[in-house]
């Protein structure tokens, strides 16, 4: 088999990773909030109700801030029905997701729990059936310091100190027909920008992320014209523009875009989520050069993930007997897939400054609302970039194997992402193979570092792809050490694997050095 290189030189940068790449999302569908994450009759609830169990695997997982709480959800809540006393909190239904809503859990809830666990906050402002006045007012509950009725009504509730949130969501998917009251790109400008600015009024820190399109499938019409759209009236008031990505690789049909991606054509899934960021990114600087502006506005990626309806057909691919029974259990198969999300991101760290993977219960950890919880195969290539993703990313030039796929012709087997620590020292190497049944060698040339030592590798590589980690079974796809030679640079990359390499610099002499 073709061998892949991939060339590394210190000099060549993308850009700084910023800490809020690394964020998550959590929204009030089925038992995600209540039964999973709220539970006040579990035996591992704290004295608020919430469990400890789930708290600790969202502490370990490394996440750098929450997006809450929606998600579709946001579109039809008004968030003084969650405040106060809980026994006086209206019980409603839940028109996104079409079930009861007991509003037990709200800002204050939400606000402690990262509080607790030491993670940023983000709020999503309801821009459907909300009003400009009742975000600025949420704003000012949450972070004003002041004697007013809201920072009173706040202290009354139990905290004292403003929350201080510094992100904040202008709306969900406002360019989507399932959203309730989902607007044209012009209505929903008009109403981001008015409730833009009296959010800033209030607190001209805080930092706003836009609306953009939901998704870059062919049935969603409006894509990319909404986003030019939405930026032109917008651009001078917020900071981001959102991007939202699903990625299947079988037919799901509960899906708003009918993605049509099959098995054969998930090697295409870095050129995929990389013409989808360009593609807003060419929006922004075509709005801010028309504006002859000097503001960066910057993406966020605030929903991704992999979404698979777990019904591929057996005998299509004979190389993997085992097919995951558990339609809530991720495979191993979608933690590589998840990787490539991460490792796409990484190389549009330059525009690519926010992103939320959605949804972190359920997705990358699951919930037995009558049990225990485990990390999802997903949790662990999260983990691995939030722990080592610090530093600068390095442009690459890679070469060698590819894969043929079902509908784009071959694509390369092998993406990768790397990140240089000059802090630490370090050289962090992340790589999935994309090929179903081909091992493929990975020779790095490191160029400008001086000598280094390869200090560890590990990688997620199960034989079954479609097996998972279950709750008899919570281990089963989990990551490996590999072993190494301190002057290896070649590394055999299993099919459908995720792959962390690390080197350390043994000096910082600035001769040109190759491994």
């Amino acid at each position: 088999m073709e061998k892949t290189t991939v060339i590394i030189n210190k000099n060549f940068e993308t850009g700084e990773i910023d800490k809020h790449l690394y964020g998550t999302f959590l929204e009030h569908i089925d038992t995600i909030i209540y039964g999973s994450l709220y539970q006040p009759e579990h035996p591992k609830a704290d004295k608020c109700g919430f469990r400890t169990d789930v708290l600790e695997l969202l502490k370990d997982l490394g996440t750098t801030f929450i997006r809450y709480p929606g998600g579709n959800f946001v579109s039809g809540y008004h968030w003084k029905d969650g405040v106060g006393p809980r026994e006086k909190r209206p019980r409603k239904y839940n028109l996104a997701w079409k079930q009861e809503e007991s509003n037990q859990v709200g800002i204050d809830e939400f606000c402690r729990i990262c509080e607790q666990l030491q993670i940023e906050p983000m709020l999503v402002a309801n821009l459907g059936t909300g009003t400009s006045e009742e975000a600025a007012e949420e704003l000012e509950y949450c972070n004003y310091d002041g004697n007013t009725q809201l920072a009173e009504e706040r202290r009354k509730n139990g905290h004292a100190e403003p929350y201080n949130v510094r992100i904040w969501g202008l709306g969900n998917e406002m360019d989507g027909i399932h959203q309730i009251e989902h607007k044209t790109a012009c209505e929903y400008a008009r109403k981001a920008v008015e409730t833009a600015r009296m959010m800033k009024k209030m607190d001209a820190g805080i930092k706003l992320v836009l609306c953009g399109s939901c998704s870059p499938e062919k049935d969603l019409l409006t894509y990319p014209d909404w986003d030019r759209i939405v930026l032109e009236e917008a651009y001078d008031d917020v900071e981001y523009i959102s991007l939202h990505r699903y990625y299947l690789y079988d037919y799901h049909p509960d899906m708003y875009a009918n993605n049509t991606d099959t098995l054969e054509d998930i090697a295409h899934l870095p050129k995929d989520i990389g013409d989808y960021i360009e593609t807003i990114a060419a929006a922004i600087r075509f709005v801010k050069g028309k504006r002859r502006s000097d503001k960066q506005v910057a993406i966020s990626f605030d929903e991704w993930g992999v979404l698979s309806s777990k019904k591929l057909d057996r005998k299509k691919y004979p190389q993997w007997k085992e097919i995951c029974q558990d339609i809530h259990s991720s495979t191993a198969l979608d933690a590589v897939l998840h990787g490539g999300m991460l490792i796409a991101m990484l190389n549009h760290c330059d525009i690519v400054k926010m992103a939320c993977q959605s949804i972190v219960i359920g997705a990358m950890i699951q919930v037995d609302p009558n049990g225990g919880c485990f990390r999802q195969t997903t949790f662990y290539p999260f983990r691995d970039v939030a722990e080592l993703g610090q530093g600068t990313v390095l442009r690459t030039v890679t070469t060698g194997s590819a894969v043929q796929t079902g509908k784009y012709g071959k694509q390369p087997s092998v993406d990768s992402a790397v990140v240089y620590d000059g802090q630490k020292q370090e050289i962090v190497v992340f790589a999935v193979n994309y090929d179903t049944v081909n091992s493929i060698p990975m020779e790095l040339k490191l160029q400008e570092f001086g000598e280094l030592k390869c200090i560890e590798y590990r990688r997620i590589y199960e034989e079954e792809a479609f097996a998972g980690n279950t709750f008899e079974d919570p281990f089963r796809v989990v990551p490996h050490t590999v072993e190494i030679q301190e002057n290896q640079n070649i590394f055999e990359l299993p099919p459908i694997s995720w792959n962390v390499i690390r080197f350390r610099q043994k000096h910082t002499e600035s001769k040109i050095s190759s491994i």
